[in-house]
């Protein structure tokens, strides 16, 4: 499961010109016994999503709610975007929790 998201998220490459693998006919014999000795170990320590960042993630689309929803019962006008970015934001926090 980890190679295949790594695989997806355009971890391993092409040898010959080093771009990512986004078709199956790119998978050759030499290339898949690559990735089946890559460990799990491995593609898990290249990431970079520790509690800190997700935590920090978190907060900061809090208060950009809470500025929202603020400004919103002090009657002061809020932009088109910001509207958008409100529904962007209740979708993040609904993945965060997902991802704890």
């Amino acid at each position: 499961m980890t190679h295949g998201f790594f695989i997806s998220m355009g971890g391993f490459v092409t040898r010959q010109d080093h771009h990512p693998i986004t078709s199956p006919s790119q998978l050759t014999k030499e290339i898949l016994r690559e990735i089946r000795a890559a460990k799990v170990q491995d593609i898990e320590d290249k990431s970079k999503g520790d509690a800190v960042s997700k935590g920090l993630a978190l907060l900061q689309t809090s208060w950009f709610l809470f500025q929202i929803l603020t400004r919103r019962i002090q009657h002061l006008p809020i932009t088109a975007l910001e509207i958008a970015t409100v529904g962007f934001a209740i979708l993040n926090l609904l993945v965060y929790g997902l991802w704890w």
